[in-house]
């Protein structure tokens, strides 16, 4: 059975631990905190998944060692913070989480 969480997302890095299959919904402002909505389902094997919120015009760090990919896009304030929300993967996670789907084929 599948559900649908949400989480709170920080200026900077947040690291949330979910179900290898979860899949993030949406990215959005409610009640003046970044949120994160992922569709999960509960009982299967998790790994910590990194986020990582930049503004506008701020670089976007590339660290070693992390498969960055974007998810979504909010606006905080009133529209004048733009919030953009990466996830940052460690490689090591991408692994694990690739030796688990083998797993279940």
């Amino acid at each position: 059975m599948r559900v649908v969480h949400k989480f709170n997302l920080n200026i900077g890095e947040t690291v949330i631990d979910l179900p290898t299959s979860a899949k993030t919904l949406h990215v959005e402002q409610q009640y003046g905190q970044l949120q994160l909505w992922v569709e999960t389902t509960p009982g299967e094997p998790t790994f910590e998944r990194h986020y990582r919120v930049f503004g506008t015009g701020h670089p976007i760090d590339e660290v070693a060692g992390l498969e960055i990919t974007y998810v979504g896009t909010a606006l905080m304030e009133g529209g004048a913070f733009v919030a953009h929300v990466y996830q940052a993967v460690p490689d090591k996670q991408c692994a694990k989480r690739s030796k688990i789907h083998e797993k279940r084929e």
